[in-house]
């Protein structure tokens, strides 16, 4: 009798997949920051209407942002001029106002 090696091979086969789902952003999930002339009354305001929030700004007094002209860059808040200071620039953190130490060579008033 003749016996004959027989020899196995095994390749092993891996698939990764991966899913992509796009979440697409509702109205309801952006809320707009609305500062009053009186900061104690500022809002959120959700981006669809549907609900007010009020917000809670940490400010010297509440006139602070009364006759004050605002810009968002890079997703900070900056203030400038107002009511009892025409030449102040700060800017908000979290919740609370920062006073910059430049001011401005001209009086800003809205």
């Amino acid at each position: 009798m003749e016996f004959s090696k027989v020899t196995t091979t095994t390749t092993e086969l891996s698939i990764a997949t991966t899913t992509t789902t796009k979440l697409s952003r509702m109205p309801s999930d952006v809320f707009i920051l609305v500062i009053t002339n009186l900061v104690d009354q500022s809002y959120l305001q959700s981006g669809d209407g549907t609900s007010k929030i009020s917000a809670t700004i940490n400010a010297p007094d509440k006139h602070y942002a009364r006759n004050a002209a605002y810009a968002l860059v890079n997703g900070e808040l900056h203030i400038f001029g107002g009511l009892y200071d025409y030449k102040k620039y700060d800017s908000m953190k979290n919740e609370d106002l920062v006073t910059r130490r430049c001011r401005s060579k001209t009086e800003k008033k809205l």
